[in-house]
């Protein structure tokens, strides 16, 4: 004889597995969350729900970094981007350590010769960037403590460039003193779509050894 298995979860719901009829499905009546005596019954339609998974909160693919920045020993560049209705959210969280900062004013911070750009500003997956910031971390040492950032519509600008020399250039921050702790920068220009994002030095040469800078960019979908 086929044993029946029942489960009684969640109030009065009934949940029936291994019964034939049943293969494949799974029916809830009635679902309600919250501690033991103090539940709420949700009321949301399976429309709703569905809408809440798939497209009011939705995580996007960004471009990589170039091998200018993902090649440092010890850099870790990790760029998430998540939409929420219209509004994308890019997170870009840059640990310097092993980037090479030049003591040539605004040249591209990177190391070796490949492209040393963040990312790749699209607006299919960022957005229209209406807004943006750089918060300080863990103040970097060891290198320029100074640092920009630019964009470009180059997807070849590496470590020592100029980085106002590089096509359609743009300087997002002119920040013009070092980054301390806990700080944040506005940007007061915004990247354009299809441009590529890069870090500038202003005066000191140095491999990094610490530092941890957070971008954040702000764009609209709709």
């Amino acid at each position: 004889m086929t044993e029946q298995k029942y489960y009684r979860p969640l109030d009065d719901a009934q949940i029936k597995r291994d019964d034939p009829r049943n293969v494949g499905d799974l029916k809830i009546t009635k679902l309600s969350v919250g501690e033991d005596g103090s539940e709420v019954e949700l009321t949301a339609t399976p429309t709703e729900l569905n809408q809440l998974h798939g497209s009011v909160i939705t995580e996007l693919t960004p471009t990589a970094p170039g091998a200018g920045i993902s090649g440092g020993t010890g850099t870790v560049c990790d760029i998430t981007v998540v939409k929420t209705g219209n509004i994308i959210k890019t997170d870009i969280y840059l640990n310097l350590t092993g980037l090479t900062s030049k003591n040539t004013d605004h040249d591209v911070i990177g190391t070796g010769t490949a492209a040393a750009y963040i990312t790749k500003i699209t607006t299919a997956v960022n957005g229209a960037i209406f807004a943006g910031e750089i918060k300080c971390k863990v103040v970097p040492t060891t290198g320029d403590t100074d640092i920009d950032l630019y964009s470009s519509t180059a997807a070849t600008g590496k470590y020592d460039d100029a980085a106002g020399g590089l096509a359609g250039s743009v300087a997002l921050t002119n920040i013009g003193a070092s980054h301390a702790i806990g700080t944040t920068r506005n940007l007061t220009a915004l990247p354009a779509a299809d441009t590529y994002l890069y870090l500038a030095s202003t005066s000191v040469a140095g491999v990094y050894d610490a530092g941890i800078l957070v971008i954040t960019l702000y764009g609209y979908a709709g």
